[in-house]
Protein backbone atom coordinates (compact mmCIF):
# COMPACT_ATOMS: atom_id res chain seq x y z
CA UNK A 1 0.00 0.00 0.00
CA UNK A 2 2.81 2.42 0.92
CA UNK A 3 4.50 1.65 -2.40
CA UNK A 4 1.43 3.01 -4.18
CA UNK A 5 1.79 6.43 -2.52
CA UNK A 6 3.42 8.97 -4.82
CA UNK A 7 4.46 12.59 -4.47
CA UNK A 8 1.38 13.57 -6.49
CA UNK A 9 -0.94 11.71 -4.14
CA UNK A 10 0.70 13.38 -1.13
CA UNK A 11 0.33 16.84 -2.73
CA UNK A 12 -3.29 16.09 -3.67
CA UNK A 13 -4.04 14.96 -0.11
CA UNK A 14 -2.71 18.25 1.26
CA UNK A 15 -4.75 20.25 -1.30
CA UNK A 16 -7.93 18.39 -0.39
CA UNK A 17 -7.41 18.85 3.34
CA UNK A 18 -6.59 22.52 2.82
CA UNK A 19 -10.10 23.04 1.38
CA UNK A 20 -11.49 21.82 4.69
CA UNK A 21 -9.41 24.02 6.99
CA UNK A 22 -6.88 26.87 6.84
CA UNK A 23 -4.21 25.18 8.93
CA UNK A 24 -0.52 25.04 8.19
CA UNK A 25 0.70 21.66 7.00
CA UNK A 26 3.95 19.94 7.92
CA UNK A 27 4.96 17.15 5.55
CA UNK A 28 7.17 14.50 7.20
CA UNK A 29 8.83 11.35 5.92
CA UNK A 30 7.06 8.58 7.83
CA UNK A 31 4.71 7.49 10.58
CA UNK A 32 7.35 7.47 13.31
CA UNK A 33 8.32 11.01 12.34
CA UNK A 34 4.71 12.08 12.68
CA UNK A 35 4.52 10.61 16.18
CA UNK A 36 7.79 12.29 17.14
CA UNK A 37 6.93 15.76 15.84
CA UNK A 38 3.30 15.73 17.01
CA UNK A 39 4.61 16.33 20.53
CA UNK A 40 6.12 19.66 19.44
CA UNK A 41 3.50 20.93 16.97
CA UNK A 42 0.30 22.80 17.71
CA UNK A 43 -2.66 20.50 16.89
CA UNK A 44 -5.06 23.44 16.55
CA UNK A 45 -2.82 25.21 14.03
CA UNK A 46 -0.80 22.55 12.19
CA UNK A 47 -1.71 19.28 10.51
CA UNK A 48 0.94 16.66 9.76
CA UNK A 49 0.99 14.80 6.44
CA UNK A 50 3.04 11.62 5.95
CA UNK A 51 4.89 11.42 2.63
CA UNK A 52 6.19 7.85 3.01
CA UNK A 53 9.73 8.73 2.04
CA UNK A 54 12.02 11.73 1.69
CA UNK A 55 11.87 11.73 -2.12
CA UNK A 56 8.07 11.91 -1.98
CA UNK A 57 8.28 14.68 0.62
CA UNK A 58 10.58 16.87 -1.48
CA UNK A 59 8.69 16.30 -4.73
CA UNK A 60 5.31 16.97 -3.09
CA UNK A 61 6.65 20.15 -1.45
CA UNK A 62 8.00 21.37 -4.80
CA UNK A 63 4.67 20.65 -6.48
CA UNK A 64 2.72 22.59 -3.85
CA UNK A 65 5.19 25.49 -4.07
CA UNK A 66 4.85 25.62 -7.84
CA UNK A 67 1.07 25.63 -7.48
CA UNK A 68 1.24 28.55 -5.06
CA UNK A 69 -0.16 26.67 -2.06
CA UNK A 70 0.74 28.64 1.06
CA UNK A 71 1.59 27.54 4.60
CA UNK A 72 3.33 24.25 3.77
CA UNK A 73 6.60 23.22 5.40
CA UNK A 74 8.65 20.05 4.98
CA UNK A 75 10.50 18.48 7.93
CA UNK A 76 13.04 15.79 7.10
CA UNK A 77 16.22 14.04 8.18
CA UNK A 78 19.37 15.68 6.87
CA UNK A 79 20.84 12.27 5.97
CA UNK A 80 24.03 13.01 3.99
CA UNK A 81 22.73 16.23 2.42
CA UNK A 82 25.18 18.49 4.24
CA UNK A 83 28.08 16.10 3.65
CA UNK A 84 27.60 15.91 -0.12
CA UNK A 85 26.54 19.55 -0.42
CA UNK A 86 22.93 19.10 -1.51
CA UNK A 87 21.28 22.51 -1.84
CA UNK A 88 18.36 22.72 0.60
CA UNK A 89 14.89 23.22 -0.84
CA UNK A 90 13.01 26.32 0.24
CA UNK A 91 10.56 25.63 3.09
CA UNK A 92 12.34 22.36 3.92
CA UNK A 93 13.78 22.13 7.46
CA UNK A 94 16.39 19.47 8.19
CA UNK A 95 17.53 17.83 11.41
CA UNK A 96 20.64 19.26 13.07
CA UNK A 97 22.47 15.93 12.80
CA UNK A 98 22.13 13.04 10.34
CA UNK A 99 18.61 12.24 11.52
CA UNK A 100 16.17 12.81 14.35
CA UNK A 101 17.35 9.68 16.17
CA UNK A 102 20.86 11.16 16.36
CA UNK A 103 19.45 14.34 17.88
CA UNK A 104 17.68 12.22 20.49
CA UNK A 105 20.79 10.14 21.18
CA UNK A 106 22.85 13.31 21.74
CA UNK A 107 20.37 14.57 24.32
CA UNK A 108 19.80 13.68 27.97
CA UNK A 109 17.41 11.03 26.70
CA UNK A 110 20.35 8.73 25.95
CA UNK A 111 21.32 8.54 29.63
CA UNK A 112 17.74 7.60 30.49
CA UNK A 113 17.77 4.75 27.97
CA UNK A 114 21.09 3.48 29.32
CA UNK A 115 19.77 3.64 32.87
CA UNK A 116 16.61 1.76 31.92
CA UNK A 117 18.14 -1.09 29.91
CA UNK A 118 21.79 -1.21 30.97
CA UNK A 119 23.69 -2.62 33.93
CA UNK A 120 25.88 -0.03 35.65
CA UNK A 121 28.70 -2.42 36.55
CA UNK A 122 28.82 -3.90 33.05
CA UNK A 123 28.85 -0.45 31.49
CA UNK A 124 31.65 0.77 33.77
CA UNK A 125 33.75 -2.28 32.86
CA UNK A 126 32.95 -1.82 29.18
CA UNK A 127 33.87 1.84 29.07
CA UNK A 128 36.89 1.72 31.38
CA UNK A 129 38.90 4.93 31.51
CA UNK A 130 38.74 5.63 27.79
CA UNK A 131 35.94 7.09 25.70
CA UNK A 132 32.41 7.48 27.01
CA UNK A 133 29.77 4.93 26.08
CA UNK A 134 28.27 7.41 23.63
CA UNK A 135 31.64 7.94 21.94
CA UNK A 136 32.39 4.20 21.79
CA UNK A 137 29.13 3.34 20.05
CA UNK A 138 29.40 6.41 17.81
CA UNK A 139 32.87 5.36 16.65
CA UNK A 140 31.61 1.93 15.59
CA UNK A 141 28.42 3.29 14.05
CA UNK A 142 30.48 5.64 11.90
CA UNK A 143 32.07 2.63 10.17
CA UNK A 144 28.64 1.70 8.77
CA UNK A 145 27.95 5.34 7.94
CA UNK A 146 31.09 5.55 5.83
CA UNK A 147 29.97 2.61 3.70
CA UNK A 148 26.56 4.23 3.29
CA UNK A 149 28.17 7.52 2.27
CA UNK A 150 30.55 5.78 -0.13
CA UNK A 151 27.55 4.24 -1.87
CA UNK A 152 25.47 7.42 -2.04
CA UNK A 153 28.24 9.83 -2.99
CA UNK A 154 29.50 7.54 -5.76
CA UNK A 155 26.11 6.17 -6.94
CA UNK A 156 27.18 2.60 -6.15
CA UNK A 157 23.60 1.52 -5.35
CA UNK A 158 24.67 -0.79 -2.54
CA UNK A 159 21.81 -2.15 -0.47
CA UNK A 160 21.45 -1.83 3.29
CA UNK A 161 17.81 -2.81 3.90
CA UNK A 162 17.79 -6.00 5.91
CA UNK A 163 21.36 -5.59 7.15
CA UNK A 164 21.93 -8.04 10.05
CA UNK A 165 24.21 -6.30 12.53
CA UNK A 166 24.77 -9.49 14.53
CA UNK A 167 26.80 -10.81 11.58
CA UNK A 168 29.52 -8.17 11.85
CA UNK A 169 29.33 -6.78 15.41
CA UNK A 170 31.22 -8.48 18.25
CA UNK A 171 28.73 -9.03 21.08
CA UNK A 172 31.35 -8.56 23.80
CA UNK A 173 33.12 -5.45 22.48
CA UNK A 174 30.52 -3.98 20.05
CA UNK A 175 33.35 -3.56 17.55
CA UNK A 176 32.24 -3.55 13.92
CA UNK A 177 34.34 -5.90 11.78
CA UNK A 178 34.68 -3.92 8.56
CA UNK A 179 35.42 -6.98 6.40
CA UNK A 180 32.33 -8.77 7.68
CA UNK A 181 30.33 -5.56 7.27
CA UNK A 182 31.29 -5.40 3.59
CA UNK A 183 30.48 -9.11 3.22
CA UNK A 184 26.98 -8.43 4.56
CA UNK A 185 26.48 -5.41 2.32
CA UNK A 186 27.67 -7.23 -0.81
CA UNK A 187 25.48 -10.24 0.02
CA UNK A 188 22.51 -7.88 -0.04
CA UNK A 189 23.78 -6.10 -3.16
CA UNK A 190 23.75 -8.95 -5.67
CA UNK A 191 24.82 -7.72 -9.07
CA UNK A 192 26.78 -4.75 -7.71
CA UNK A 193 29.12 -3.40 -10.39
CA UNK A 194 31.70 -2.13 -7.89
CA UNK A 195 34.35 -4.31 -6.26
CA UNK A 196 35.19 -4.59 -2.57
CA UNK A 197 38.64 -3.12 -3.19
CA UNK A 198 37.09 -0.10 -4.89
CA UNK A 199 34.73 0.46 -1.96
CA UNK A 200 37.61 0.13 0.51
CA UNK A 201 39.61 2.73 -1.42
CA UNK A 202 36.66 5.14 -1.36
CA UNK A 203 36.30 4.65 2.40
CA UNK A 204 40.00 5.38 2.95
CA UNK A 205 39.59 8.61 0.99
CA UNK A 206 36.51 9.55 3.02
CA UNK A 207 38.39 8.95 6.27
CA UNK A 208 40.96 11.48 5.12
CA UNK A 209 38.37 14.23 4.76
CA UNK A 210 38.77 16.20 7.97
CA UNK A 211 35.65 18.29 7.35
CA UNK A 212 33.34 15.31 7.82
CA UNK A 213 31.56 15.59 11.17
CA UNK A 214 30.88 12.21 12.76
CA UNK A 215 27.26 13.00 13.68
CA UNK A 216 26.51 13.90 10.08
CA UNK A 217 27.87 10.46 9.07
CA UNK A 218 26.22 8.34 11.75
CA UNK A 219 22.81 6.93 10.96
CA UNK A 220 20.72 6.86 14.13
CA UNK A 221 19.27 3.47 13.25
CA UNK A 222 22.79 1.98 13.03
CA UNK A 223 23.63 3.40 16.47
CA UNK A 224 20.43 1.92 17.91
CA UNK A 225 21.18 -1.49 16.38
CA UNK A 226 24.52 -1.48 18.23
CA UNK A 227 22.77 -0.45 21.45
CA UNK A 228 20.32 -3.32 21.01
CA UNK A 229 23.17 -5.84 20.75
CA UNK A 230 24.98 -4.27 23.71
CA UNK A 231 22.02 -4.37 26.09
CA UNK A 232 21.76 -8.14 25.59
CA UNK A 233 25.28 -8.90 26.86
CA UNK A 234 28.07 -6.29 26.96
CA UNK A 235 25.99 -3.52 28.58
CA UNK A 236 23.12 -5.44 30.17
CA UNK A 237 21.24 -8.72 30.30
CA UNK A 238 17.98 -7.93 28.50
CA UNK A 239 16.09 -10.36 26.30
CA UNK A 240 16.37 -9.58 22.59
CA UNK A 241 12.67 -8.78 22.25
CA UNK A 242 12.85 -6.21 25.07
CA UNK A 243 15.65 -4.25 23.42
CA UNK A 244 14.82 -4.70 19.75
CA UNK A 245 15.82 -1.66 17.68
CA UNK A 246 12.19 -0.66 17.18
CA UNK A 247 11.59 -0.72 20.96
CA UNK A 248 14.70 1.36 21.67
CA UNK A 249 13.76 3.94 19.03
CA UNK A 250 10.32 4.23 20.63
CA UNK A 251 11.97 4.67 24.03
CA UNK A 252 14.21 7.39 22.59
CA UNK A 253 11.20 9.29 21.28
CA UNK A 254 9.51 9.07 24.67
CA UNK A 255 12.62 10.20 26.55
CA UNK A 256 13.61 13.06 24.22
CA UNK A 257 13.43 16.23 26.36
CA UNK A 258 11.31 19.06 25.04
CA UNK A 259 14.04 21.45 26.16
CA UNK A 260 16.56 19.73 23.89
CA UNK A 261 14.32 20.20 20.87
CA UNK A 262 13.77 23.85 21.80
CA UNK A 263 17.54 24.40 21.83
CA UNK A 264 18.03 22.83 18.40
CA UNK A 265 18.78 24.63 15.14
CA UNK A 266 15.77 22.80 13.70
CA UNK A 267 13.47 24.51 16.21
CA UNK A 268 15.01 27.90 15.38
CA UNK A 269 14.54 27.23 11.64
CA UNK A 270 10.87 26.41 12.14
CA UNK A 271 10.43 29.58 14.20
CA UNK A 272 12.05 31.58 11.39
CA UNK A 273 9.68 29.94 8.89
CA UNK A 274 6.70 30.94 11.06
CA UNK A 275 7.92 34.56 11.14
CA UNK A 276 8.11 34.59 7.34
CA UNK A 277 4.77 32.84 6.79
CA UNK A 278 2.46 34.51 9.31
CA UNK A 279 -0.29 33.72 10.25
CA UNK A 280 0.62 30.06 9.73
CA UNK A 281 1.95 28.35 12.87
CA UNK A 282 3.69 25.03 13.40
CA UNK A 283 5.04 24.89 16.94
CA UNK A 284 3.21 24.29 20.18
CA UNK A 285 3.79 27.17 22.55
CA UNK A 286 4.05 26.60 26.31
CA UNK A 287 1.24 28.21 28.29
CA UNK A 288 2.10 31.55 29.81
CA UNK A 289 2.67 31.51 33.53
CA UNK A 290 -0.10 32.96 35.61
CA UNK A 291 1.24 35.02 38.48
Amino acid sequence: MKDDITASSVANSVRMKRTQNPHAFAIVEGGTDKRAYEVFTAPHACKIEIAHGKANLIAALETLQNDGVQGIIGIADADFDRVIGTKPLQDLVLTDLHDLECMMICSDGFARIVSEFGNREKIENFVGSGMSLLERIATESQKVGLVRLASIENSLELRFDGLKFSRFVDQATLVVDEDQLLDSVFNLSRGATVSRSEVLQIIVELQGRSELHSWQLICGHDFVELMAIGFRKALGAEKAIAVAAESLERALRLSYPREAFHRSRMFAAIEAWEDEHSPYAILERPPESII
